[in-house]
């Protein structure tokens, strides 16, 4: 990821030498579908969740674009296990503020829709993380905080977007998916956040 950082000022010095690029602000809503990848002996299911943010689009006519933003997320898992014997079913949640740092390229219009790839580092900081269980088909849930999961998580985030103009309004949409780099867990076994979701949103 190390390469990164030169590539993205490669793009903001090439695009302040041209008089068409320009910054924009972007707001948009999701919702994502979040699971873990590991050694864990429990069925694991997706959860899903809203997520909602914003965040900055520096726009190059040679059709690069460079997308640092702030969101606020909700991942986790649907796990089913015993607990000492007895079956349990379990719902881990772990909300973040997560800040993407992409890079990527604009197509040129397909009919009213401009197509972009974009791609790039994450950091997520931990606001707060619980774990919910209660018997498998039993009425009564508990719900603690859980302090094994790290305070920060970095992963890898890819999106495949369009945008289009709507009443002279710029709209965008896509497919947003993050892959954990690193273990969230303080202790075994070792545990990685995925998610992939819809989001749609409007550039100002």
């Amino acid at each position: 990821m190390r390469y990164l950082i030169p590539v993205f000022f490669a793009l903001l010095l090439s695009g302040t030498m041209t008089a068409d690029a320009q910054w924009r602000a972007q707001l948009h809503i999701g919702l994502a579908g979040s699971s873990f990848r590991g050694d864990i002996e429990s069925d694991k299911s997706p959860i899903y969740r809203l997520s909602g943010g914003g965040g900055l689009q520096f726009q190059s006519p040679t059709g690069f674009v460079f997308e640092p933003g702030v969101l606020y997320v909700q991942k986790g898992a649907q796990l089913d296990g015993e607990l000492d014997g007895i079956p349990i079913e379990a719902t881990s949640e772990i909300t973040y503020v997560e800040i993407p740092l992409l890079v990527g390229y604009r197509w040129r219009k397909i009919g009213s829709i401009r197509p972009k790839l974009l791609i790039g580092p994450t950091t997520s900081f931990r606001l707060e993380s619980s774990i919910s269980f209660q018997a498998l088909g039993g009425s009564l849930e508990q719900e603690e905080d859980d302090e094994s999961v790290q305070e920060r998580d970095t992963s890898l985030m890819v999106v495949l977007a369009g945008e289009t103009t709507v009443g002279g309004e710029t709209l965008v949409g896509g497919i947003r998916s993050s892959t954990g780099l690193t273990n969230i867990r303080s202790t075994n076994p070792e545990l990685y956040n995925t998610s992939i979701g819809l989001y749609f949103g409007i550039i100002f």
